[in-house]
This record gives structure tokens, C-alpha cells and sequence, in this order.
């Protein structure tokens, strides 16, 4: 009887060790598979940032920009945000803090942000109570932020733009080149997006709209139908040095403006999210991997894995 009772115990044993052996191997090919995959990306003048879905931030290219140094050096931490501009970059902590590294010009301010974003020269944020806050130099009077109340701000190289809480939007900063740069159009936008000299955004229905010089109407405007502003529903828009690319609802990506070092040719694949840098761009695929595309000063870009860079010549690498 004690044998029986003996045999039993190790059959029960066993079993336990079988179930955390399968476990382990569970456990392992699950760890395998939740690598850290990609959010969001913000493409700079000569380097990138991405925000990583464990909240992480990594950072990559030219680390000395106009002899600015350390701005790919990223900062610990867990962050929900991050935008790149020309010397820097600065992003949101998960408390609504702000961090910045690189060049960002003016000394941080204090509080809680719910929305930030970095130019050449000044960053603008959005309070937790939706006031506008902005630093920098000062350049062409961005840093005199209007009053009231906002929910998205975006940054150029010398003009911002702040979308308010009834979807309108509102510009201001330098317009000396009486193209419209602080003009932008009446009516209403679910997002958006400030480069160098222009500004996009998104209507209610997806179209794309621009104003600056990236807007058709000017007789600047190029007779080039690269120029021409695609047709069609979008999720997003981000404006660059003198272009802009746009996702639409199906995730294909539209790119229009400048071409001089192929920053609008991207690959054939879907996206859902790009950002226009100043002489490269960087996009999201639906599997969180980043892929850059543009100057080949920066590369083959030295993008995080998991990621790929890109070159209309010469393919992936």
C-alpha cells in the first residue's frame, strides 16, 4: 500500500514538473515575442526620436548638430510624448512633466503639459489647464503665445500654430513673406502639423489642407504636380523643411513638396503614423517597426531596431 501510495506521489510529481516545463517554454517564447515595438516617431533636421510602447525613448543620428551635442542621447524614463526639432527634442512624462536634451533653447518650464511641441529655436506646451506656454529665443515673436484655451500646438522654424478646443486654429509669429504663413484657413481641423514656412492640417471629412508656402493658391506655388496636395480621406498629416506627407484612412502614405534627397518617396507599405523631418522622413507600420527614408548623410539611417531604413535608389537596408 505505502508503494502504491509512493508510486503515486512521483506520478504526481512528474506531472507538476511536466506542467512547469511547459510553462517555462510558454513563458520563453512569450518574452520572445513582446519585444518593444514602436508608438511614435518625430523626425528632427538630422536625427530622430521614437516613444516605445513600454514608454521608453530612443533617439538616433547626427549627435552633434551644428555642434550641439547629446541630442540622441535620450533620457531615462517612461514618457507619452516626444517631439524633435531642429537642435533637440523635449518630451512628456507620464505625470505630464516635461524633459528636454539637445539643443532646445530657454530653461523648461514648470507644471503639468498635456501637449508639446519643438522648432528651431522655441518650444511651445499646452497645461494641463489648456493655456499655452512657450520658450525659446523668441524668434519672430512665437514665445508671445495668445490667450485662451487649446488642445494641440505646433512648432516651425519661425511661426506656431495652436488648435483651440472648437477645432479652429490660430498662427502667429513671422509672416514677412506675405505668403500666408500665419493666415491659416477658416473653418475647422482634427489635427494639425507645423514645418518650415508652412502648416497642414486635417479636415473633419480627411481632406488636407495647407497654408504657407505649401499652399496652391500662392503664385510661389511651383507648377509641379509634386506640389499638388493628394485628394482623398486622411488620418494624419505632418509638415517638414518644404514638403509634407499624410496617411490616409488605409493606412497608404501620400507625400508631396521638395524632393531632393527622396524624403517623398517612401516604401510601398501601410503606416499609421510619419513624421517630415527636414531632410528625411520616418514612419510607423501597423507592427510598430519604424522606417526612415531621405539624406543619406544619415545613413543607411541607424534606426532602432526593430526598424528598417530606406532609399528610393538603392531599396531597404
Amino acid at each position: 500500500m505505502k508503494s502504491t501510495l509512493r508510486r503515486g506521489i512521483d506520478v504526481m510529481w512528474l506531472a507538476l514538473l511536466a506542467l512547469m516545463a511547459m510553462g517555462c517554454v510558454s513563458s520563453a517564447v512569450s518574452d520572445a515575442s513582446n519585444q518593444p515595438v514602436y508608438t511614435a516617431v518625430s523626425a528632427g533636421s538630422e536625427f530622430s526620436c521614437a516613444l516605445r510602447d513600454d514608454g521608453a525613448i530612443r533617439c538616433w543620428g547626427n549627435d552633434e548638430t551644428h555642434e550641439r551635442k547629446g541630442i540622441t542621447r535620450a533620457p531615462r524614463g517612461r514618457y507619452v510624448a516626444v517631439s524633435s526639432g531642429y537642435y533637440g527634442s523635449c518630451a512628456l512624462r507620464r505625470n505630464g512633466r516635461i524633459k528636454c536634451w539637445g539643443g532646445s533653447d530657454g530653461r523648461t518650464p514648470r507644471g503639468r503639459f498635456t501637449n508639446i511641441s519643438v522648432g528651431q529655436f522655441d518650444t511651445c506646451g499646452i497645461r494641463t489647464d489648456q493655456s499655452l506656454r512657450c520658450w525659446g529665443r523668441n524668434l519672430d515673436g512665437i514665445g508671445n503665445a495668445p490667450d485662451g484655451k487649446f488642445v494641440e500646438v505646433g512648432v516651425g522654424y519661425s511661426h506656431a500654430c495652436a488648435r483651440r478646443p472648437d477645432r479652429t486654429v490660430v498662427c502667429w509669429g513671422d509672416d514677412s513673406t506675405d505668403i500666408g504663413t500665419t493666415a491659416p484657413p477658416d473653418g475647422t481641423f482634427e489635427s494639425i502639423s507645423v514645418g518650415s514656412g508652412s502648416s497642414c492640417g486635417v479636415r473633419p471629412g480627411g481632406a488636407v489642407e495647407c497654408w504657407g508656402g505649401l499652399d496652391p493658391r500662392h503664385e510661389h506655388y511651383p507648377d509641379d504636380n509634386a506640389y499638388e496636395i493628394p485628394e482623398g480621406a486622411f488620418q494624419s498629416v505632418s509638415v517638414g523643411s518644404s514638403y509634407a506627407c499624410g496617411v490616409r484612412r488605409d493606412g497608404r502614405l501620400e507625400c508631396w513638396g521638395d524632393d531632393d534627397f527622396g524624403e517623398t518617396r517612401p516604401p510601398g507599405e501601410a503606416f499609421t503614423a510619419v513624421s517630415a523631418g527636414s531632410i528625411h522622413t520616418c514612419g510607423i507600420t501597423p507592427a510598430g517597426e519604424i522606417l526612415c527614408w531621405g539624406h543619406e548623410s544619415l545613413g543607411p539611417l541607424p534606426t532602432p531596431k526593430p526598424t528598417r531604413s530606406y532609399s528610393p535608389a538603392k531599396g531597404f537596408q
